[in-house]
């Protein structure tokens, strides 16, 4: 498995970065990063229950109301502190990009369903979501500081993953140098 998600990973690395080409300021990506952080797991069990009932007791009238709330109750459970409601979270994003009617609702969608991914640890799928959102947003300034940041966690995964590769490596080497000194004496 790891061996296959390090050519994900790196498959997804990228030399030059698109927040590279836009001039995106490292500010910028350090407010990204940080809001990131404050996100994941920000949504509590509660909130969540709150969103459901209103959603159950509201009187829908239009499709666009319909995909604000199901885009608020989706956002809430991408940010959850639960593994599950995170998943959850992410099939309902999947489900209103593919059903969305503007390009408007699609790239909001496409932009909040990168990040669900991304604080899921799903960074190849941010990447490529993300990617999806560029072209329809191209001008929008978010869009290459996400990229940006993404790129960063994919490089340090990778990076990571290479390491973890490389110390499996030499412990094997030296335990197998023990074992045959062992056997020979």
């Amino acid at each position: 498995w790891r061996g296959s998600r390090l050519r994900e990973l790196e498959r997804f690395k990228v030399e030059r970065s698109v927040g590279e080409m836009a001039g995106v300021d490292e500010k910028d990506i350090e407010m990204m990063e940080e809001r990131l952080a404050t996100e994941k797991n920000s949504c509590s069990l509660e909130y969540i229950r709150q969103l459901q009932y209103d959603m159950e007791k509201k009187d829908v009238k239009s499709d666009e109301e319909y995909h604000n709330m199901m885009l608020t109750l989706a956002v809430a459970l991408a940010r959850s502190g639960e593994s599950m409601h995170r998943k959850d979270g992410i099939a309902i994003l999947k489900s209103l990009r593919n059903i969305s009617k503007s390009e408007a609702d699609k790239a909001e969608t496409l932009y909040f369903l990168a990040q669900a991914y991304f604080l899921h640890g799903d960074y190849v799928p941010a990447g490529e979501t993300m990617e999806e959102y560029l072209r329809i947003r191209p001008g929008d300034r978010r869009g290459p500081v996400m990229q940006e940041v993404i790129r960063r966690r994919v490089n340090r995964d990778a990076a990571i993953g290479a390491g973890v590769a490389g110390g499996l490596v030499v412990a094997a080497s030296v335990a197998g140098i023990v074992a045959m000194a062992l056997l020979r004496g």
